[in-house]
């Protein structure tokens, strides 16, 4: 049905594309998705909605003459049923009818990012990248914070999931060498564990960066606040802490992000001139 549907240059039933789209999203691990050439109609998106309770973030809309779509299509040749020219000029037709008013409708509600599409792709991809940054950076500073708990924790197989097998790093307890590995960071997790402090520390991020190199690297750059109690007494350490993370796929295929380096340096912390019984202060005597 949904070939001879295709092949007719038709819409897909809403029921069936909405059917397929939610049973996908719900078996994956990701909470953020990007649907492409959907909703096609407005019984799609009204669909889509009402089922998953989900409105898009934004809406792409690729703005490109028709002659030129028309040139595309017929030189793509991915042996497409609906790659010639009578289907597409049927599924032109179609667009104008019940998706333009869709892509209308979005951009009613400001929701609509029209990107220039007839140039390179080189050019468009250029265009797409900044919609994309805020949520790269999210997930960057989502990944560094799970990271943090992990280390308060002591869990190390988490910490063993976050990171590259050939992690390098910088860090007060190395002394000033070079860390190579993971071995060195499991020791220090573990000792944790066996040996846990009265209190368990509590990290905060405060004042994060993230600064992309190309499109596969990215650097976290923060100031870790260490809470904890010393003999009772609230306290707080600081470190200024760079994280390198670089992204690739995993073996099964799914690009994740993984720590490559951290360089981790303790700044210093002055004492209140005031101090009141159980206000923090810096755990450095």
């Amino acid at each position: 049905m949904i070939q001879n549907t295709i092949k007719e240059g038709k819409i897909v039933p809403s029921e069936v594309t909405v059917h397929l789209l939610q049973k996908a999203m719900n078996g994956s691990d990701n909470d953020k998705f990007l649907i492409d050439g959907f909703p096609r109609n407005e019984e799609n998106r009204a669909a889509f909605e009402a089922v998953t309770g989900i409105e898009p973030e934004f809406v792409i809309f690729f703005d490109c003459p028709q002659e030129e779509l028309e040139k595309r299509l017929i030189n793509r040749n991915q042996g497409r049923v609906d790659d010639n020219i009578d289907t597409i000029r049927k599924r032109f037709k179609v667009f104008e009818e019940s998706t333009l008013p869709v892509v209308q409708y979005y951009e009613r509600k400001q929701k609509l990012q029209k990107i220039n599409g007839a140039r390179e792709k080189e050019e468009v991809f250029k265009s797409l990248k900044p919609l994309f940054l805020p949520f790269l950076e999210e997930e960057l500073l989502q990944l560094t914070k799970e990271l943090l708990n992990g280390i308060d924790e002591g869990d190390y197989a988490l910490y063993k999931r976050l990171c590259d097998p050939s992690l390098t790093a910088f860090e007060p307890d190395a002394q000033g060498h070079l860390v190579e590995g993971l071995p060195f960071h499991k020791f220090y997790l573990d000792m944790s564990k066996r040996f846990p402090s009265p209190s368990k520390p509590h990290s905060q991020v405060s004042s994060p960066k993230i600064t992309f190199i190309g499109d596969e690297v990215a650097l976290v750059t923060y100031t870790r606040l260490v809470q904890s109690t010393k003999d009772g007494v609230p306290c707080v350490e600081a470190f200024n802490e760079t994280r390198i993370w670089q992204r690739g796929l995993d073996d099964s295929g799914i690009a994740v992000w993984k720590l490559i380096h951290f360089h981790k340096s303790k700044c210093p912390l002055h004492r209140a001139h005031h101090k009141s019984k159980g206000s923090p202060h810096s755990c450095k005597e």
